[in-house]
C-alpha cells in the first residue's frame, strides 16, 4: 500500500487512506472483537462480536485459535488487526522525566526503569504512554509498561495458530483508560476515578488522579452474586487502593467506580458492591461515545458491555497513537515485497520523469515565445533610431549588422578630426548651448552633428517665436556665419555654416 512504502498513515487525526481495524480482546471464556472503519476523520463501528472458546480435546491455545478464525471469516476483509495483552502479564512502573519528546523518553527509558523491574530488560519489553506534561518544568509523568518476552510469545502463538498476524499488541488496561479520556463526561471527572476490569478469576485496577492514570494493579479474585463473596471482594479492592491514596482511606479520594468486563447476572451486584465500598460505583457505559460527530455505528443499537475493551483498542487515541509492544524480536516485518516497492518506485519515477518533461516543455515554449516577442520589440527600437534599416526588414541580424554600420560610419567621421579640430568642435557645441536662452525658449538638443563646415541640428522650441527668437541668437553669433531658416519649432536638419574664423574668438 501506498500508505506503507511512502505516506504516513494520518496527519493529525486525519487518516489519509481509509483503513478498517479488527481489535480483539482474549479471555479464558470467549474472545471479543470490534471492527472500526477509518476514513478521513471519520470513525465508523461497524461490527462488536463475541465468540465462546468452546470445550473439547484440543489445547486452549488451539480452541482459542478457532474462535478468531470464526471471528475473521464473519468479518471479512480487514486492513490491521490490533490486540490487547492482559495486564495480569504487566509490570507497570510510574516515571518522571525531564523530557517533553517522545523520542528523548524511548533513549532513557531502559536504562531508568531496568532497576525497578524484578529481571532484566533484556528479555522483556518496554513500551510507556504519556500521562501528563509540565510545560513549565520541561517534563514529563509516564506510565512504563514491561512485558516478559515469553507473555508475547505466547500471545503471538495463538494468532500463529490462526493464520494471522497482529499488527499493534496494546494492554487492555491502558486502552480502557484511553477510551475513557474519549467520552466527554468521563474526561470531565475532577474527582478520583478508579476503572474495575472483572473476569471470571481476576481484577483488575486502574486509578485515576484527577484524569492522570496513577497504577495498574491485579487481583487475584473471582467475583459471585455472594453478599460474602462481594463483601471480602471489597475489602480487597479498598486494601489494593489504600495503597496509593493519598489520606490513605479510599473513601475520601474516590469518588466513581467504573466496573466493566464479566460480571455476575445478579441486577443488583454493582449497588451491593457500591454499599460494601462506601463508594458509587456504576458500569462504563461508552454510549455517549457516539453523541461525537465523527463516530457513528453501522448498525442501530448500542455498544455492548463486552466490546469496550476491543473497542478501546481498535479506537486511535492520542494517548495510545505510538504505543505497540510489538518490538525487538516480535517486530512486525514489512509485508510489502521488494518487487511491490520497486514496481511502485518504478511508476513514481515515471510520473515524476512525466511530469518534468511537460514542465520542460512549457517552460522553452514560454521562453522562445518571450525570444521572439524581445527580437519583434527589439527590431521596432532599432528602425526608429536608425533610419537605412528597410522599413519591411523582418531579420534580426540582417538589422543589427545595418545598424552597427551605421554607428561605424558616425565613429568613423567623429574621429576624423584632429585632436585642434575636436577642440574646435567643443567651443561650436559650448557657443551653442551658452548663446541660447534654453529655459524660455524651451530648447532641446536631439541631435548635432558636423562636417564639411557645417553643423546640422536636430532640435525643437516651444513655438514658432521661439523658433524665431533662435535663429536671430544664432546669427548673431560670430562663430556662425549662416543659419537655415526653419518652418516648424520641432525640426529635423537646420544647417548651421560655421564661421572661419570661430577658433579665434
Amino acid at each position: 500500500m501506498i500508505s506503507t512504502i511512502f505516506l504516513p498513515e494520518k496527519i493529525g487525526s486525519h487518516f489519509l487512506f481509509a483503513k478498517r481495524i479488527i481489535a480483539f480482546e482474549i479471555t479464558t471464556q470467549q474472545i471479543n472483537a470490534t471492527v472500526v472503519f477509518l476514513k478521513g476523520k471519520n470513525i465508523t463501528i461497524e461490527h462488536c462480536l463475541s465468540v465462546a472458546i468452546e470445550d473439547g480435546q484440543l489445547s486452549l491455545a488451539e480452541r482459542t485459535a478457532q474462535a478468531i478464525r470464526t471471528i475473521l471469516n464473519t468479518v471479512g476483509k480487514y486492513d490491521a488487526i490490533h490486540t490487547a495483552l492482559s495486564s495480569d502479564n504487566v509490570i507497570f512502573k510510574e516515571l518522571t522525566l525531564p523530557f517533553l519528546n517522545d523520542e528523548k523518553i524511548k533513549l532513557v527509558l531502559h536504562y531508568e526503569v531496568e532497576q525497578l523491574l524484578p529481571f532484566s530488560t533484556d528479555n522483556a519489553v518496554l513500551d510507556f504512554v504519556i500521562t501528563k506534561q509540565n510545560i513549565a518544568q520541561k517534563n514529563s509523568d509516564v506510565l512504563v509498561a514491561a512485558v516478559q518476552n515469553q507473555h508475547i510469545k505466547n500471545h503471538l502463538q495463538i494468532f500463529e495458530k490462526a493464520g494471522v498476524q497482529p499488527h499493534v499488541i496494546t494492554v487492555n488496561m491502558l486502552s480502557l483508560y484511553s477510551l475513557f479520556q474519549q467520552i466527554p463526561s468521563y474526561a470531565d471527572f475532577k474527582h478520583d476515578t478508579v476503572l474495575l476490569d472483572c473476569s471470571t478469576k481476576t481484577a483488575r485496577l486502574a486509578y485515576i488522579q484527577k484524569g492522570q492514570l496513577r497504577f495498574v494493579r491485579t487481583m487475584q479474585e473471582s467475583v459471585t452474586n455472594s453478599q460474602e463473596q462481594i463483601e471480602n471482594f471489597a475489602q480487597k479492592i479498598l486494601f489494593s487502593l489504600r495503597s496509593f491514596t493519598a489520606p490513605k482511606e479510599p473513601t475520601a479520594a474516590i469518588k466513581k467506580i467504573l466496573i466493566s468486563g464479566h460480571m455476575p447476572q445478579s441486577t443488583g451486584f454493582v449497588q451491593q458492591l457500591s454499599d460494601a465500598l462506601g463508594i458509587a460505583c456504576e458500569q462504563f457505559d461508552a454510549t455517549e461515545l457516539l453523541k461525537q460527530p465523527t463516530i457513528s455505528l453501522k448498525k442501530r443499537g448500542t455498544i455492548p458491555e463486552s466490546a469496550l475493551v476491543s473497542l478501546a483498542t481498535a479506537l486511535p487515541s492520542p494517548l495510545m497513537h505510538d504505543f505497540n509492544l510489538r518490538q525487538k524480536e516480535f517486530a512486525l516485518t514489512n509485508t510489502a515485497s521488494t518487487t511491490q516497492q520497486f514496481m511502485f518506485a518504478s511508476v513514481l519515477l515515471l510520473l515524476l520523469a512525466g511530469t518534468l518533461g511537460t514542465h520542460s516543455y512549457m517552460q522553452i515554449k514560454k521562453l522562445t515565445t518571450e525570444m521572439h516577442n524581445s527580437e519583434k520589440e527589439t527590431l521596432t527600437e532599432l528602425k526608429k533610431y536608425f533610419k537605412k534599416i528597410d522599413r519591411a526588414e523582418t531579420d534580426l541580424e540582417d538589422a543589427v549588422e545595418q545598424a552597427q554600420q551605421d554607428v561605424r560610419q558616425e565613429e568613423e567621421l567623429w574621429f576624423a578630426f584632429s585632436s585642434p579640430a575636436r577642440a574646435s568642435f567643443l567651443k561650436y557645441l559650448l557657443e551653442l548651448t551658452n548663446k541660447i536662452d534654453q529655459q524660455s525658449l524651451g530648447f532641446v538638443i536631439k541631435k548635432v552633428s558636423m562636417s564639411s563646415g557645417t553643423m546640422h541640428l536636430s532640435a525643437q522650441v516651444t513655438d514658432y517665436e521661439a523658433l524665431k527668437i533662435l535663429e536671430k541668437e544664432l546669427r548673431q553669433s560670430p562663430y556662425f556665419s549662416h543659419v537655415e531658416p526653419q518652418d516648424n519649432p520641432m525640426f529635423e536638419k537646420m544647417e548651421i555654416q560655421l564661421a572661419k574664423n570661430g577658433e579665434e574668438e
